[in-house]
């Protein structure tokens, strides 16, 4: 599933007291952008007497005659090396020209050179007295740079009285930074009474007026209902607006309206489309959410490889989902090379930064050397931190660390501690874990029925060890009634999960015909599936079926198959069975020495009927050299 959340909160990225935002006049990287930036704002030159002949020769010879228009004009072109060389120096020149002329753009302009020190020595008051000239004759760009000295004390004494009075003025004139500004100004009390309503009237002024961040905020307020009835279809209007304008955030939380279906029809399509217009700006949480989208082609064509394009992206940038994600794709070989060097990497970096499955996979790979080098108190440290974050997996390893020694001395009070935390949170591991606890004497008291309570709940919740652990308790009685018929009810259900000791015994009752009819065809089925999963006392059982025609025809080669298999796993009673094919030629080709080798590996086990056997037959010489000792 993925998670839908919206993302920030009302109000700017604020540095100090408050930041105005959207200064168009100083916005850019060149310095005389800035004067582009104003001319675009304000038009062109232009005038009845100047005529519409706008080339170069005309606008120097109307600036020339003092036409403070053409002279900002030039500026401009001068400036951004329009039709010409760019010439700095040239542009500053016209530029003051017009200034000194009382052109409010031109004296605007010239401020922010002088704020910055872009082309002139920066100076502040300077620059204050140009914006003030521009701002004395109404100019709101001007008003809304002015307010931005007062508001950071820059040039002249702090005054957040005085920079709202110049922002209102700014707003009122309809420029939209200013009421966007204006907005977070009575949001938060900012050198006026707080008034939310206000704040709400202005934001929605600035949104109409096409400011992008105006746009998302309305769109947080409807979204959340914040000082408003809660309305998705209009905080889908305004995130859209702002999308369209490019709005990273907005295109992230546009989004998730179209993944969630609020406000609008559910359309994954259109959510990885506003997805990635945000990652290619680079969102790291929308380069994440898109790369989840590839991961589950999910509105998108399903493709690892895209998938984790963009968590390495995300990821580089310090999202710590995305390093988590990126972790598992290495592990796993997901979309990448299969890599744990990388996966431990970017699961480090995402659990030192406390997200917890992160720690508990990079416990995994320490305590496997998957990686890293094995280190078994490394794997220690990052399950601990991962448990006392609250994940029950880590919190059973945890345990099983103590219960095991390893990375610290065994300490089963801290195992069955932690045990209990991920078993009160329903981990099945852990719940049979203390289960198999309570049931030996393991320096802490036995407890059957405790046992029996834990191996219940792991065995509802279909742990396949549990269901057979929980067998085995009412097949012997421990703990609880004897009840073969419920043993065989929690054997059966592990051994349909593929647990080969659950079908073994499974196998062993309908043999018997203990707690269940006895059905031997049924027996080998089980038997059988067990034997074939490598348990060796189950291969021994199926060879036996097979040699004595048990709910199946007798088949001596089929039976020697089952005993080899058994016999090569180290089962005595195998290794001794295979022995006796072999002396007497059954299912086998007759071979002394091959019966004598299998007869002694049994024997060295301890086997009695085997010791017997071999020693018959160094007694006669059979196969060996007569030894009567």
């Amino acid at each position: 599933m993925l998670t839908i959340r919206a993302r920030g909160k009302i109000g700017l990225r604020h540095t100090g007291r408050w930041r105005i935002v959207g200064r168009l006049a100083r916005a850019g990287g060149m310095c005389y952008l800035v004067l582009v930036a104003t001319a675009l704002f304000v038009g062109t030159w232009s005038s009845d007497s100047v005529g519409q002949d706008r080339s170069l020769e005309a606008l120097r010879i109307w600036a020339e005659r003092g036409n403070a228009l053409a002279q900002y004009d030039l500026a401009v072109i001068y400036g951004k090396g329009q039709g010409v060389k760019q010439d700095p120096k040239e542009a500053l020149k016209w530029l003051r020209r017009a200034a000194e002329q009382g052109l409010p753009q031109a004296q605007n302009s010239l401020g922010v050179l002088y704020e910055r020190g872009v082309g002139v020595d920066q100076d502040l008051g300077e620059a204050v007295e140009w914006y003030r000239k521009a701002a004395d004759k109404g100019f709101p760009e001007a008003e809304f740079n002015l307010a931005l000295m007062y508001a950071h004390g820059t040039g002249v004494d702090l005054s957040d009285a005085e920079a709202f009075k110049l922002i209102k003025s700014a707003a009122e004139k309809g420029y939209g930074p200013a009421q966007y500004q204006l907005g977070i100004m009575y949001g938060k009390g900012t050198g006026v009474k707080r008034d939310p309503k206000e704040a709400l009237v202005w934001w929605t002024k600035a949104a109409q007026s096409g400011i992008a961040q105006a746009q998302y905020n309305l769109g947080l307020i409807y979204d959340q209902g914040t000082g408003v009835q809660a309305d998705p279809a209009e905080a889908l209007k305004w995130w859209t607006k702002a999308a369209d304008q490019g709005h990273e955030q907005a295109q992230y939380q546009l989004a998730l309206m179209y993944l969630q279906g609020k406000g609008v029809k559910k359309d994954l399509g259109e959510a990885a489309k506003w997805y990635r217009k945000a990652a290619e700006k680079g969102d790291p949480e929308a380069q994440y959410r898109l790369g989840v989208l590839h991961e589950h082609g999910s509105g998108v064509k399903q493709d690892p490889k895209e998938a984790a394009n963009w968590f390495k992206k995300a990821a580089q940038q310090g999202n710590t989902e995305a390093q988590y994600g990126l972790g598992v794709m290495y592990e796993h070989g997901t979309g990448v090379d299969m890599d744990h060097k990388e996966a431990a990497h970017w699961y480090r970096r995402a659990a030192e930064k406390g997200r917890r499955r992160a720690q508990y996979n990079l416990g995994l790979l320490y305590q496997n050397g998957m990686g890293v080098e094995q280190d078994y108190g490394q794997a220690l440290q990052w399950y601990r931190q991962a448990a006392q974050r609250g994940l029950p997996e880590a919190q059973d390893r945890l345990a099983a660390m103590y219960a095991d020694g390893l990375g610290t001395p065994k300490d089963y009070r801290e195992a069955i501690k932690w045990w209990e935390k991920a078993a009160e949170e329903g981990n099945a591991e852990a719940q049979n874990n203390l289960g198999l606890m309570f049931s030996q004497k393991k320096r802490v008291p036995q407890d059957y029925a405790l046992a029996v309570k834990w191996f219940t709940k792991a065995a509802d919740q279909g742990l396949a060890a549990a269901q057979y652990n929980l067998g085995l308790m009412y097949a012997q009685g421990t703990g609880v009634k004897q009840d073969p018929n419920e043993a065989v009810k929690w054997w059966r259900r592990a051994a349909e999960q593929g647990y080969a000791q659950a079908q073994y015994n499974l196998g062993a009752v309908l043999v018997h015909g203990t707690g269940v009819k006895q059905d031997y065809e049924e027996a080998l089925k089980w038997l059988r599936k067990a034997a074939e999963q490598g348990h060796a006392q189950a291969q021994y059982n199926v060879g036996l079926m097979y040699a004595e025609g048990t709910g199946v025809k007798s088949d001596l080669s089929e039976a020697a198959k089952w005993m080899q298999m058994a016999a090569n796993r180290g089962f005595a009673q195998a290794e001794y069975y295979l022995g006796m094919l072999y002396a007497y030629g059954k299912g086998v080709q007759q071979s002394t020495a091959a019966a004598i080798n299998w007869w002694r590996k049994a024997a060295e086990q301890g086997y009695v009927q085997a010791q017997y056997s071999l020693g018959l037959f160094y007694a006669h010489g059979l196969g060996v050299p007569a030894d009567p000792a």
